[in-house]
């Protein structure tokens, strides 16, 4: 996807975590790296060697691996891989940060809304034509998307909210402040339906491409670029969520599972995209599709 788009050909610094892409200046504050050992087997690593296109021994001469467990706001400790360029630790450079994906630690994800988005993303340098855009943002994805206009990503990846399913168009109500957790304790109640998300991108020029197979992720490819790829898919597939991460009314993980989950939040209000009325969410029926129901877990 070269096509005139902006790329980070040769990033300073990449974190894959289990969204945001976002960068700031950070070398300065990274630790020097260990004495470099001539790379063996055991240090081969599939998030860096997914595909023909990835040139493995460029990315083993050039970076150096870290690997990091990043403690999330529920204690949990999210495994992390650090690639950064070696002669980062020979110059005074400042040089980018990639991610992608926000640790929780940064409350509350990071301080994006609907009204500062695109002056975010214009002050980090971006503008026009863009490789990848994500979001993850677990509250206001819908609305956040819905107010990006200051690029024109090649791709769109948007966390959804799978207990919202997969029939009905709905999303949260908008609130700047929007806290997952505080919205309501089981940690449920957020973001928007996979149709909102299909919706929303159809209408600015995507087409949908499936979901990641845990069903917390759509895919979107614009139009102009989606020809190819929808043409190597099997099919295109919009998998139930599989995760389990609810809380009891004390902030416990309980691990609620299958369509019980719905139940934990079936009463609170979500925004009817289709008719633009605020109902809850048990007033909008059928949210399931059969194959839907099929997987869901």
């Amino acid at each position: 996807m070269q096509n005139r788009m902006r790329t980070f050909a040769f990033p300073a610094l990449i974190l894959l975590i289990p969204g945001w892409a976002f960068t700031q200046n950070v070398c300065e504050q990274t630790p020097k790296p260990p004495t470099q050992q001539t790379p063996t087997a055991q240090t081969k690593d599939p998030a860096i060697a997914t595909g023909p296109a990835v040139n493995r021994d460029f990315i083993r001469a050039n970076y150096t691996k870290f690997e990091y467990r990043i403690t999330m706001r529920d204690g949990v400790k999210l495994f992390a891989s650090v690639y950064i360029p070696k002669d980062v630790f020979t110059d005074s450079r400042k040089c980018p940060i990639l991610m992608e994906r926000t640790p929780y630690s940064v409350p509350p994800y990071g301080s994006e809304n609907a009204e500062n988005i695109n002056a975010l993303i214009s002050e980090h340098g971006f503008a026009g034509e863009l490789g990848i855009l994500s979001i993850d943002i677990d509250g206001n994805d819908y609305w956040v998307l819905d107010a990006v206009d200051c690029v024109n990503p090649a791709i769109v990846i948007c966390e959804i909210n799978g207990l919202f399913r997969d029939l009905r168009a709905v999303t949260v109500p908008y609130r700047p402040d929007f806290r997952r957790l505080e919205a309501h304790h089981s940690g449920q109640y957020f973001g928007c339906s996979l149709a909102a998300l299909q919706h929303l991108c159809e209408r600015r020029g995507y087409s949908f491409i499936g979901t990641n197979s845990n069903g917390v992720n759509g895919f979107f490819v614009r139009n102009d670029m989606a020809g190819p790829v929808l043409g190597s898919l099997a099919e295109v597939r919009a998998w139930a969520p599989r995760h389990r991460d609810s809380r009891s009314i004390e902030g416990h993980l309980d691990f609620v599972r299958g369509r019980a989950r719905q139940n934990l939040v079936a009463n609170l209000p979500v925004v009817d995209l289709a008719s633009g009325r605020l109902v809850p969410l048990s007033d909008l029926s059928p949210l399931y599709s059969d194959a839907f129901l099929e997987d869901f877990r």
